[in-house]
């Protein structure tokens, strides 16, 4: 048995060598369990880089997208803009053309004017002249009436005394007298008739005879 241990038992050097080939092992394990950590960490760190990269992508679709929606929104303001520019230019080029043609228009009109102004300085003139002779005139007739009012006064004065004179002896004449009163009383008028209360005959023999006397 001791024979076969030492015969087994293995000299120095071997363990040795043996040792030092399992400590270069060992280190090798580590070794790759630590590039394996690294590896793992890089793949990590490469699918958070893709991660990102996606997440760029993304975002900048997006933003490509609503700079997309901008410059259309821009390109429509910027189209309506001009037609109103468009629209507005036409609409003054309108009216520049209008007032051209209205200051053609009033150039003729306002060549005519001083003549106008001057033949209706001329007619006012004569129109003046016209009223003060007319005036002249009417205040002539008014002191020529005024002269004659009094004469007419005078004369219509004159005239209502002669017919009032005239009217009073007429009236005396037809005034019966007291004698004729009395006989009418009686029964008999100056005239002959006899007056009965009640009758129309008197009566009208009486305006008879008084028309005959007027």
């Amino acid at each position: 048995m001791a024979k076969i241990m030492g015969a087994i038992r293995p000299s120095l050097p071997v363990l040795l060598v043996s040792i030092g080939l399992l400590i270069i092992a060992f280190h090798i394990a580590i070794r790759r369990s630590g590039c394996m950590a690294s590896r793992v960490k890089a793949i990590r760190k490469r699918l958070a880089l893709r991660r990102q990269e996606k997440r760029e992508r993304r975002l900048k679709k997006a933003l490509n997208r609503v700079a997309r929606r901008l410059a259309r929104r821009s390109a429509r303001k910027e189209r309506v803009a001009r037609f109103k520019c468009l629209l507005s230019r036409l609409a003054f080029w309108r009216r520049d053309a209008s007032a051209e043609q209205q200051d053609e228009e009033k150039a003729p009109c306002l060549r005519e004017e001083p003549q106008q102004t001057s033949s209706m300085a001329d007619e006012i003139a004569e129109f003046r002249a016209a009223v003060s002779i007319v005036d002249d005139m009417v205040s002539d007739q008014e002191s020529k009436s005024r002269q004659s009012k009094p004469a007419a006064s005078e004369r219509s004065g004159t005239a209502t005394s002669s017919a009032f004179v005239e009217y009073v002896l007429n009236d005396e004449d037809l005034l019966p007298t007291y004698e004729a009163t009395q006989s009418v009383s009686d029964g008999s008028s100056a005239d002959g008739g006899v007056y009965t209360p009640g009758t129309s005959s008197s009566t009208a023999s009486a305006d008879e005879a008084y028309d005959e006397k007027r």
